[in-house]
């Protein structure tokens, strides 16, 4: 029978052990809820694991819906509706140790396309069993410690190596809009990516690249469109005279194309002409203004595009009478 001391003494002992799992629990929540918050709301079984949960302790949670299942051993925390980039957290953590995204997804990332549809696109490591499986996409291209950095702490590839990857998935037209607006945001590194192309080997991305770097040319940074892309292609694939792009006239009307010698506007519409009205009535009296200031104003629809020889025919055509009209004045 016990004493009253000992009744006492092993009342504190369990008041202690009480208080010990209370303060360790609540180190685990915080630091699950921080994990978590870095994630982008996502994290690995194995993480799980890491900070004290065991499988039992992860299935209460997911019944509790304190947990929601992403991928297999990948789980949203709290609730699930995750971000975009969200997404990308958890498919790289399904794909194990070392994995990263790339491809699409890494271009996405660094905010070169729009995120590429439902599928994520992950490169893993050498050995790594990990497979496609609905949303992800699994690469197992070699990659060196130089194409890999983080973005917002998600592993990911570099903007250099995202670009020589992407052809693999993506268009050749997709990836030199992308290749413009790594230009435009001031992220291209020339050195970065020859060195990239040297260690990507013969692929179909790598081939796109190396095209597109051969007709580059420095006046699609100042595009503010692929159509404003497609147009340039047309005037130099027709010989037609360069223009300058998107400048500015009397501080205040800024062009898609400009021969100012000619005083020829071109201006690439996309949507055709069902736009909004509010836009269109702004084009006119844009034009309008333009022409009293002598300026010829033509508008190329992106349909007409499809035909780039009409289109070069007419540019062709308006700048021969613009030179004519000169000579004549003079």
């Amino acid at each position: 029978m016990q004493t009253g001391t000992e009744r006492d003494d092993n009342e504190a002992r369990r008041m202690v052990r009480e208080e010990r799992a209370g303060t360790a629990t609540r180190h685990r929540e915080r630091a699950l809820a921080a994990l978590a918050n870095e994630q982008d709301g996502v994290v690995s079984r194995v993480q799980l694991q890491a900070l004290g949960l065991t499988r039992t302790a992860v299935t209460h949670r997911l019944a509790q819906s304190r947990l929601h299942r992403v991928h297999l051993g990948v789980y949203a925390v709290g609730h699930a509706r995750l971000s975009t980039s969200g997404r990308r957290w958890a498919a790289v953590l399904a794909c194990g140790k070392g994995s990263v995204a790339s491809h699409g997804t890494a271009a996405a990332a660094w905010d070169l396309r729009a995120e590429p549809g439902l599928v994520r696109h992950v490169t893993v490591l050498p050995g790594n069993g990990s497979r496609s499986r609905a949303g992800i996409r699994v690469h197992r291209t070699r990659l060196t410690a130089s194409d890999v950095t983080q973005r917002e702490g998600l592993p990911v590839t570099t903007v250099a190596r995202s670009l020589v990857d992407l052809g693999d998935v993506a268009r050749a037209e997709q990836v030199r809009r992308a290749f413009i607006r790594a230009e435009q945001l001031r992220l291209l590194d020339v050195e970065e990516i020859d060195a990239a192309l040297l260690r990507a080997g013969r692929r179909r991305g790598p081939a796109i690249l190396r095209g597109l770097l051969r007709a580059y040319d420095p006046r699609w940074q100042a595009t503010r469109s692929g159509l404003e892309v497609l147009m340039l292609d047309t005037v130099r694939e027709y010989g037609l005279p360069q223009p300058e792009v998107n400048s500015w006239i009397a501080g205040r009307w800024e062009a898609d194309l400009l021969w100012a010698g000619e005083r020829l506007i071109v201006e690439v519409d996309g949507g055709g002409v069902h736009g909004p009205l509010s836009a269109r009535g702004r084009d006119v009296v844009r034009d309008a203004a333009l022409r009293r200031l002598g300026y010829r104003v033509m508008h190329v629809a992106e349909a007409e595009l499809a035909s780039p020889s009409a289109v070069a025919r007419r540019v062709g055509r308006a700048l021969a009478l613009a030179r004519s009209g000169q000579r004549g004045g003079s």
